[in-house]
C-alpha cells in the first residue's frame, strides 16, 4: 500500500484499519468450542490444522471496539497458535491482547510491536517479519511453507485484516475475524456465519491486498 502521513479512523459497518489516503454490528455472542460438523458462526480456539491447533476468533464477539478489531483478533490467532496467549487462563485472547497493548494496532509497525510484546513477554526471540512493500510471491510461499500470515487489504471500503494460514494453488485459505467476504474489492461480509476456514479465490484475493497492480505493495506481517 502507499505510504502517506494521513491517519484516517473513518467508522464502517464491520472492520477498521488505519490505511494512508483511503481509511476502513456489534453483536456479542457467548463463545464456545465448536464441533467441525456443527455451523460455524462463533469463537472456535481450539481448531486444529496439521496437527497443531490453529484458534479461530470472531471480531464480533469482542467485549472491547468489535467493529475496529480485526487487526487484535487476528493477531490473537496467531499469539494462541504459537502458545504466547492462552484462552484457558486470561480468556478470550482478542480481549486479553487488547488490554495487555492498549487497545486498537492498526498499521503495520503497531501490529508488528504488538506481537514482538507479546512473543518477548513470553520469552521467546521469535519476531513478526513485517513489511509494507511484501509481494505476492512472499505471501504465496509464506503459507504453502507452513508458516502463518497476517494481510491488510481492501475486503471492504475502508480496509480489513484477516490471517492467512494456506494457498491450494487456486484459492487462499483464510481464518477471517469478520465473517465471509463476497469476494469482490471493496466489497462486504456476511457476519453471521464463521470465517473459520474461508476459501477466497486465488484471482479476488490478490485484486483486494494489491494497489499498484503489480502485486509489491503488501502490507504484510509473516510469522514462524
Amino acid at each position: 500500500m502507499t505510504i502517506a502521513t494521513t491517519v484516517f479512523t473513518t467508522l464502517a459497518v464491520g472492520v477498521l484499519f488505519l490505511l494512508p489516503v483511503q481509511a476502513q454490528q456489534n453483536v456479542v455472542k457467548e463463545d464456545k468450542p465448536l464441533r467441525k460438523t456443527e455451523s460455524r458462526s462463533e469463537d472456535n480456539p481450539g481448531a486444529v490444522l496439521s496437527g497443531k491447533e490453529i484458534p479461530y476468533w470472531k471480531q464480533t464477539n469482542n467485549a472491547h471496539e468489535p467493529e475496529r478489531t480485526c487487526s487484535l483478533t487476528s493477531l490473537a490467532m496467531v499469539t494462541d497458535y504459537f502458545g504466547f496467549t492462552d484462552p484457558s487462563v486470561n480468556g478470550r485472547s482478542p480481549d486479553y491482547l487488547f488490554n495487555q497493548l492498549g487497545g486498537v494496532l492498526q498499521d503495520v509497525p503497531a501490529l508488528e510491536w504488538g506481537f514482538n510484546e507479546i512473543a518477548r513477554r513470553a520469552g521467546s526471540d521469535k519476531r513478526a517479519e513485517s513489511t509494507t512493500t511484501g509481494t505476492i510471491q512472499q505471501l504465496r510461499e509464506a503459507v504453502t511453507s507452513g508458516k502463518l500470515a497476517i494481510i491488510h487489504g481492501w475486503f471492504t471500503q475502508s480496509g480489513h485484516i484477516v490471517m492467512v494460514k494456506g494457498f491450494d494453488g487456486s484459492h487462499y485459505i483464510v481464518n477471517d475475524p469478520n465473517g465471509r467476504w463476497n469476494e469482490e474489492k471493496w466489497g462486504s461480509y456476511d457476519t453471521s456465519v464463521s470465517g473459520e476456514d474461508q476459501k477466497y479465490s486465488k484471482a479476488a484475493f490478490e485484486h483486494a491486498i494489491n494497489d499498484n497492480g503489480t502485486g509489491d505493495d503488501l502490507w504484510l506481517h509473516i510469522y514462524e
